[in-house]
């Protein structure tokens, strides 16, 4: 893969940085952990595993053991940040990597949405049961991570996302930047 663009700030995200932080000191602890427990975020342009679900906790955990870019050192800490979902558009595409030291949220350009297919599709993920079984253009497959958080002792709600809202006049509202959330089958709320 090419050299890495240098990482553009986003929102921070407190609530998923403690979420972050609580779920990596429950793993070093060797406390249990689902492995399929859905990680919190609403960016997420792929599924995972044969139910085809958001991302999950143990897929994170796999792509984190490969370093960058689902590892990286937070510019403004230098402590280590974990990308927690990736997807993208035609020409723009890569992860959000959060920081559970100080709650920063990062963007990693990867390439369009295919490029970072290519980058899963290279990662540890392939020939595990957590191998990325389908992909959206336009969409995300969303977690509120309610289960994780509550394992975890976080009651708070998750992040407030950014986007953009629109109604038409006498028609229905819609939402634009985060795409329309995608619920597989058997996830629903």
């Amino acid at each position: 893969m090419r050299e890495l663009e240098p990482l553009k700030r986003c929102r921070p995200k407190p609530v998923a940085a403690r979420v972050l932080r609580l779920l990596l000191e429950r793993r070093d602890a060797g406390l249990e952990i689902d492995p399929w427990l859905p990680f919190p975020q609403k960016h997420c342009c792929f599924s995972f595993g044969p139910q085809k679900g958001p991302v999950p906790v143990g897929a994170l955990f796999l792509l984190w053991s490969a370093g960058p870019p689902y590892v990286q050192t937070c510019p403004d800490c230098k402590a280590t940040a974990y990308m927690t979902s990736f997807g993208g558009l035609l020409s723009d595409g890569g992860g959000h990597l959060i920081c559970p030291a100080c709650g920063g949220m990062w963007y990693q350009f990867l390439g369009g949405l295919g490029r970072v297919a290519d980058w899963l599709k290279a990662s540890p993920l392939m020939g595990t049961v957590f191998e990325p079984m389908g992909m959206v253009f336009g969409a995300a497959f969303c977690s509120d991570g309610g289960a994780l958080r509550a394992l975890l002792g976080v009651a708070e709600p998750p992040d407030e996302e950014e986007g953009v809202s629109f109604r038409i006049v006498n028609g229905p509202a819609f939402s634009v930047d985060l795409g329309f959330e995608k619920v597989p089958p058997g996830m629903e709320a």
